[in-house]
């Protein structure tokens, strides 16, 4: 019987020992270096893609691009710029449906960017860039955001020029676009909600707010809003695509309340873009990729939808005159 307990002792030991050893060689394991990786759809952007994409590839590990059937230069920018950083790779997927269903983009874009190892993501559309004064941080801020969380900058919306900016009401302190978050499996864009649009933020992230606050602190250059005419256009084509796609959802007037706020200028309270906002971005040449004058794609579109449907079917639409 002693034998019995002495032998079953021993084995008990040598378990815990094999335990121990294999925990100490768990931890003794090198923990993987975060990776983190650029998360960009873009549709006819070749006005600014240049730009942006540089900089996401400036402190970025990879860069995960969907191209929505763009018909302008966006292939060659993107080839363009992969040769200039070559040590991050582009990982470019076209796709040609004419509907833009934004959930499902970003929710592909995110399972790409995973198997390329991605722990920490930036989502950074094609006419979005961080303001120059970051540009020495953007990496630092951006792997700080903890798994399954998920981090904003504020939104500096240049408006109607790339010299000056809006900072009032929503525009000001109270702006925030999020931007980075670590990653963890429950995080998604794909949920049983059929509606497409405007989900910035993963579904179950945790909001941390902002990484920066204060308006000297710079932000996210948001730059729709830099030239006029192309921000009626994407308004109205967007009031549109509603209309035809999500018919009944919401009227007409809902419609202009909702997609027309950017355009209203009564209390507008316009302030100068720092020369620092701009200066690394000038400085290394990008300014070159950015033409804010040129002509919007939306445009074209939204009159190819009045001739598609008529415009009977956009009655009580504030269109601004483009159709």
């Amino acid at each position: 019987m002693g034998a019995l307990v002495i032998r079953a002792v021993h084995q008990r030991a040598a378990r815990t020992v094999k335990r121990l050893y294999w925990r100490a060689r768990a931890a003794a394991r090198p923990v993987p270096a975060p990776k983190l990786v650029a998360l960009t759809a873009t549709r006819n952007e070749d006005w600014v893609l240049g730009l942006s994409l540089r900089v996401s590839l400036s402190y970025c590990n990879a860069v995960v691009v969907t191209d929505h059937g763009s018909t302008d230069r966006t292939a060659q920018i993107i080839r363009d710029a992969q040769a200039e950083f070559p040590n991050c790779p582009i990982d470019v997927r076209r796709v040609e449906h004419t509907e833009w269903r934004e959930a499902d983009v970003r929710q592909e874009m995110l399972e790409r960017g995973r198997r390329l190892g991605g722990t920490h993501f930036v989502i950074v559309d094609a006419d979005e860039v961080p303001t120059g004064n970051l540009l020495p941080q953007l990496r630092a801020l951006a792997l700080g955001a903890d798994v399954g969380c998920c981090a904003a900058l504020p939104m500096i919306a240049t408006y109607h020029s790339p010299t000056v900016y809006r900072w009032d009401g929503l525009w000001g302190e109270r702006s925030a676009i999020p931007w980075a978050f670590g990653d963890s499996g429950e995080l998604c864009w794909k949920f049983s909600s059929a509606y497409q649009w405007h989900r910035r933020a993963p579904f179950n992230a945790i909001d941390k707010g902002l990484l920066v606050s204060g308006k000297e602190r710079g932000g996210l250059f948001h730059l729709q809003f830099v030239n006029k005419s192309r921000l009626q256009s994407k308004a109205a084509w967007y009031k549109m695509m509603e209309t035809v796609t999500y018919p009944g959802k919401r009227t007409a007037a809902d419609l202009n309340q909702m997609y027309d706020w950017a355009l209203r200028e009564e209390s507008a309270r316009l302030d100068v873009v720092p020369q620092e906002w701009w200066a690394p971005y000038q400085q290394r040449g990008w300014l070159q990729f950015f033409r804010p004058d040129a002509p919007a794609w939306q445009l074209g579109e939204a009159i190819r939808l009045a001739a598609q449907h008529g415009h009977e079917r956009f009655s009580g639409l504030e269109l601004h005159g483009i159709v």
